[in-house]
């Protein structure tokens, strides 16, 4: 599989972000029902989704679990998720996910974090 998509882009491929994204480096795992947890990093972060990178694809189009290690020392911070496009880059995979209807202690965890990084 090289490159798949689901959902969110325009005719010329230009996405259509609503949510400003900062770059983050935040350990992250997917967990999808009925498969192995998935480890590996955000590349960026939003409020209401993320692009991370892991060592193998996971399914597009399924709801599943990311479960973030924020640096604001709180709990691991869990939110449902929407796999929309996935991209082979070596021996690793870029995973953009959306989130669904994020909770709002989430949101303002993440808000923390996407609108004072540097």
């Amino acid at each position: 599989m090289n490159d798949e998509t689901v959902g969110r882009e325009t005719p010329g491929g230009a996405e259509r972000r609503e949510h400003t994204r900062t770059p983050a480096d935040v350990p992250a795992q997917v967990r999808v029902a009925g498969l192995a947890p998935v480890t590996g990093h955000t590349i960026n972060l939003s409020t209401h989704g993320a692009l991370v990178t892991l060592a193998t694809e996971v399914p597009l189009g399924l709801e599943l679990t990311l479960v973030l290690d924020l640096p604001d020392g709180g709990a691991p911070l869990r939110v449902t998720a929407l796999g929309v496009r996935q991209k082979r880059t070596g021996a690793s995979v870029e995973v953009a996910l959306c989130f669904i209807h994020p909770a709002a202690a989430a949101v303002e965890r993440l808000s923390a974090l996407v609108y004072t990084a540097p």
